[in-house]
C-alpha cells in the first residue's frame, strides 16, 4: 500500500476516534517529520469537521466533495506531479471513510432503520419507541422503526400480541399483518394472526380493523367487541371467552365446559398437542369441566383434569391422550 494511502486511513480512523495506539503514534511521527504533513492534516481535519453538517442531513454529497477539490485543483493554477496524484489519492480515501461512517450512522439511528424481534423461546414483552407496551406471544415475530416519524406509528406483527398503545392523536398507531392493517389511537387489545385468519379483541378504546389492501373495507371494534378477518370477510362478536387471553395472563378457566374445548385450549395454551382416545370421544358430550388453572404447569393440570374425570393419560408419538382406564 502506498505509504499515503495507509495514512490516510490512519487520519480517518483518528478522526472517528477508532484508532489503535499504534496507529496514533504513527500519525504523531508522520506529523513530526514533516510542516507540510501538518498541513495535510489540517485540510483532511477541515473536510472531517464539515461533514458533521452532512450527517445531521442524513447524507454524505460525494460528487459535492470532488467538486470542491477539483474546483480547488483548477483555481490553483499548480501543475500537479505523481506525488500529488498520490496524495490526491490518500484524499480520496478520506472522502471514503467519511461516506461510510456516515451510510454506517444513517443506518444505525436514522429514522429508517427497522428493529426485527422474535420472541423464540418465551412470551416477551418490549416498550416501543412512543412508549407502547406490546406483550409478545412465544414464536411472535414483531418489527417496528428505531424511532417513529411525526405522522403515523407503523409496525408489523407475525403471531400474537397484547398491545397498550401510548395516546398520540397526531400520530395513530397502525399494526400491518399478513392479512389486515389495525389502526387505533390509544387503546389495549389483542392481535392473533393465522396462515388465513386475522382476529382482533378490544380491551379499551377503539380500533380499525381493515382489509390490507382495501382499507375502505373495514369495521370499528369498541372495548368488549371481537372479530376475525378470513379472506375479504369478517366476523364480528362480543368477548366471551377470557382464555383467548391466557398466555398473556397466565390464567385458564372452564365452567361446564366440554372436555373436547378444554383440550383444546390446553393443546393450545400449553404448545403440546393433546387428544381423546376414541372411546372417550364418544362420551365426551357428557364431561364437563370446572376449573380454574393459574399459571400452572402442564402436569398439574393434566392431575387435575384426570382427577376431575377419572381418565388416564399416557404419552405416544409426541401425543398426549386421555383415555379410558
Amino acid at each position: 500500500m502506498e505509504p499515503d494511502i495507509h495514512i490516510a486511513n490512519i487520519i480517518g480512523k483518528h478522526l472517528n476516534h477508532e484508532a489503535s495506539a499504534e496507529e496514533n503514534a504513527c500519525l504523531q511521527e508522520w506529523l513530526m517529520a514533516d510542516p507540510v504533513n501538518q498541513e495535510e492534516y489540517a485540510a483532511y481535519q477541515s473536510i472531517w469537521q464539515n461533514s458533521d453538517m452532512l450527517l445531521t442531513n442524513k447524507m454524505f454529497d460525494i460528487q459535492q466533495a470532488w467538486t470542491k477539490i477539483n474546483t480547488r485543483i483548477h483555481t490553483s493554477g499548480r501543475i500537479f506531479n505523481m506525488h500529488t496524484w498520490k496524495k490526491l489519492g490518500a484524499a480520496a480515501a478520506v472522502i471514503t471513510i467519511i461516506a461510510m461512517v456516515a451510510w454506517g450512522f444513517q443506518r444505525m439511528y436514522g429514522p429508517a432503520a427497522i428493529q426485527h424481534l422474535s420472541a423464540r423461546y418465551d412470551n416477551q414483552q418490549v416498550v416501543l419507541p412512543d412508549g407502547t407496551l406490546v406483550h409478545l406471544r412465544k414464536g411472535t415475530m414483531l418489527s417496528y422503526p428505531r424511532s417513529f416519524d411525526t405522522k403515523e406509528r407503523l409496525i408489523s406483527l407475525e403471531g400474537e400480541g397484547f398491545f397498550e398503545v401510548a395516546a398520540r392523536a397526531a400520530a395513530p398507531f397502525r399494526i400491518s399483518t399478513p392479512l389486515a392493517m389495525v389502526e387505533v389511537l390509544g387503546t389495549s387489545f389483542f392481535v392473533n394472526t393465522a396462515a388465513s385468519t386475522d382476529k382482533i379483541t378490544v380491551s379499551s378504546g377503539k380500533v380499525m380493523f381493515a382489509e390490507k389492501n382495501n382499507r375502505q373495507h373495514h369495521i370499528i371494534l369498541s372495548a368488549g367487541q371481537t372479530a376475525t378477518l378470513s379472506g375479504k370477510q369478517f366476523t364480528e362478536g362480543n368477548v366471551t371467552d377470557a382464555n383467548d387471553q391466557s398466555w398473556q395472563t397466565g390464567i385458564l378457566e372452564f365452567r361446564n365446559t366440554l372436555l373436547q374445548e378444554v383440550v383444546n385450549k390446553l393443546s393450545d395454551y400449553y404448545h403440546v398437542n393433546i387428544v381423546l382416545s376414541d372411546e372417550v370421544k364418544d362420551v365426551q358430550s357428557q364431561l364437563r369441566i370446572n376449573v380454574r388453572f393459574v399459571h400452572q404447569p402442564l402436569e398439574e393440570a393434566l392431575e387435575e383434569i384426570k382427577l376431575t374425570t377419572g381418565l388416564g393419560i399416557k404419552k405416544e408419538h409426541q401425543r398426549i391422550i386421555l383415555y379410558r382406564p
